[in-house]
This record gives structure tokens, sequence and C-alpha cells, in this order.
């Protein structure tokens, strides 16, 4: 607003509220070096105690799927989905024999837990001690990343929030939606953050 408008709003008594803007980030998927492998895992409950899921997908450096899931956990809070989530992906992973891998969550509560080693919640600890055992025995390391950036675990999470249960070991039998964001991953088509 130029300094004449806002000397007129002011004469007029008319409230002044400045409108601030946040700048727009662009997020992509990326991939790893050749031979990397990434595990992106995400959750979903409808209300923090509701129909909870969980789903995740595992790519080469390509971004090809080797393999993913798509898991119902019943009643659960969003973070026991997340632990859930990331206990059947390493899970997944050691059926697939897959080491050496990269799990990318937009949980900053679990990757906080994961970089320090200690879980806050008793009622884990089961899930979270084998957890432990994968990721020494997978080689295992954990980053945070934004949601726009695991948008295709996010889709697969409300199949598993909805009930819906799948393991998958290529793109072939993924719904046409997810499939589609895969490509977008692939050709680094960003997402935008505000």
């Amino acid at each position: 607003m130029g300094g004449e408008d806002r000397e007129v709003m002011e004469r007029l008594a008319c409230p002044f509220i400045p409108i601030s803007s946040k700048p727009i980030k662009l997020i992509t998927w990326s991939p790893l070096d050749r031979g990397r492998i990434k595990l992106n895992v995400d959750d979903g409950s409808c209300g923090n105690l509701g129909a909870a899921g969980g789903g995740g997908i595992l790519r080469d450096y390509k971004g090809d799927v080797i393999g993913g899931f798509v898991h119902t956990y019943g009643h659960a809070t969003n973070t026991i989905a997340e632990c859930r989530a990331v206990y059947d992906g390493l899970w997944l992973c050691r059926q697939l024999n897959v080491w050496d891998v990269l799990v990318e969550s937009d949980s900053v509560v679990i990757v906080g837990w994961l970089a320090s080693g200690i879980c806050k919640y008793w009622f884990l600890w089961n899930f979270w001690e084998e957890v432990k055992i994968m990721v020494r025995e997978l080689n295992v390391r954990f980053r945070h990343i934004y949601r726009e950036a695991n948008m295709v675990a996010d889709f697969l999470t409300k199949q598993g929030s909805q009930s819906l249960m799948s393991d998958f070991n290529d793109a072939s039998s993924i719904h046409g939606r997810i499939r589609g964001s895969i490509r977008l991953d692939k050709i680094g088509l960003p997402y935008l953050r505000k």
C-alpha cells in the first residue's frame, strides 16, 4: 500500500492490517546415488485416536519401485501409526534383502527418536526394540523431509486409513493416482510449499 493510501486510511480511522506473505518453496523427491535405496514412510489417523494406517514405498536410485506396503492399524494415534509404518517398512526391507537404506519421514517426532535411539512412550517399546535391531542389521539412516516430498507414502497411508491392506513388489499393482505421483517424482516435478 502506497503512502497516500495509508494516509487516507488513517484519516478515516480504518484499521490497517498488514498482510505478510510467506515465500513459496519448491519441494521435490530426490533420488539417491547409484546403488542406494530409499524408503519413504508415512502414517495417518482420522482424528488423533482414530482409524489409522501407514504406507511406505521402496525405490532405487532411478526412482523405480522395488516394493511397498499399505497397512491398516485399527484405532491408534499418529505416533503409534508412524512407529508401526517405520517398523513395517524396515520389515519389508529385510524380506526383500535390501540393505543400506535411507528412510525418509515427515514426522519430526519419529525421526528425532530414531536419531537419538530413544522412544519416549513405553507402550511402543516392543516395536522400538525391533526397529533398533533392524536399523543395525540393514545399515539404515534416517532423514526428515517435508510432507510434499513424501506424497507417494502419504497417498498409500490414506488407503491404509481406509482399512485397505496390501504389499507390492512393483508399480503395476499400485492405484493409478499413486503411479502418477511416482512418475512425477521420477522426473523431478516440484510440489509447492508455503
